[in-house]
């Protein structure tokens, strides 16, 4: 069933998650406070949410990610919490149904510094273990969940060394790895570090040249080539790069025309090495190929 985006209001997509298994699309709407499901081919099917505390409602919904059983996890920016989402016509049991077809199963996080915390949380990627990882952006660390909300660990305070962060936003998995790329915004960096926080590497600094960044709204990982794709927004390009940071190419444009952006979030790369590319002042989905050349869009 083909339906329309609620309240028929203009579509801002900003954050993005793929079901690996089935490659359908999850975008947040931080500006209507939305949740909505595509499919690859940009079907909607779902949307649900509005502006509220109350379960089901968001106030700034900043990323969405799915774990390997289709359950769908929501940063709640401004309500400071983490929901977790099914999609199934029939609620399971010890699950809320929060409209047709969304249930529910489990809510965590509250406003403040401690474990399992949060002070506004931005980006969210899920392991294969379906370990969640969050990027809690005002205390300046990412924290690490199991996928029932129980702390594991964190990392990260302020700083410009290694593994410190002064305003860390988006974040990214390497799915054969584990791997975790934090994008570090005001020290214009992208930082590496392994599953458990350890810190291996990072490359960035301001600029519009190779290699280096403006404001940064989104980074993904090929599956297979290892690649990373990083959303370069105030350049209006995706820059592509080597898992140890070499720069491999970049493309895009300011403008409307196909492959041209207009403030463009989030990103995620499928298994064909295809792009989808959240461009939000645009109103738009573009998928694009490994090469930066125009596919389709919608809606």
């Amino acid at each position: 069933m083909i339906i329309t985006l609620m309240e028929k209001k203009a579509f801002t997509p900003s954050g993005m998650g793929m079901d690996s298994n089935t490659y359908d699309i999850f975008i947040t709407e931080y500006q209507n406070n939305l949740v909505n499901k595509f499919t690859s081919n940009g079907i909607l099917v779902k949307s649900w949410g509005g502006l509220g505390s109350s379960n089901g409602k968001f106030s700034s919904p900043n990323d969405v990610a799915v774990d390997s059983k289709g359950n769908v996890f929501v940063t709640d920016g401004y309500n400071n919490r983490i929901q977790k989402f099914r999609l199934s016509t029939v609620c399971p049991v010890n699950t809320i149904q929060v409209t047709s077809g969304v249930c529910l199963v489990k809510t965590w996080g509250t406003y403040g510094n401690a474990d399992g915390d949060f002070e506004f949380p931005r980006g969210i990627v899920i392991d294969s273990k379906d370990n969640v990882f969050v990027v809690d952006a005002w205390n300046m660390r990412i924290q690490k969940f199991a996928n029932n909300g129980h702390f594991i660990t964190k990392w990260g305070e302020w700083g410009t060394k290694e593994g410190q962060f002064r305003n860390p936003d988006v974040i990214a998995l390497d799915p054969k790895t584990d791997d975790v790329y934090v994008h570090d915004s005001d020290n214009f960096r992208i930082q590496k570090f392994n599953k458990n926080g350890k810190y291996i590497l990072n490359w960035g600094e301001q600029g519009n040249g190779q290699g280096q960044f403006g404001n940064v709204y989104g980074i993904a990982v090929d599956p297979k080539s290892g690649h990373v794709y990083v959303s370069d927004t105030s350049n209006s390009r995706i820059q592509v790069f080597t898992k140890n940071g070499g720069f491999v190419t970049s493309w895009g444009n300011y403008g409307i025309a196909d492959g041209d952006f207009n403030t463009q979030m989030d990103l995620n790369v499928d298994s064909n090495h295809d792009i989808f590319v959240a461009d939000l002042n645009n109103h738009r989905i573009q998928k694009l190929d490994k090469n930066g050349n125009f596919i389709t869009k919608w809606p």
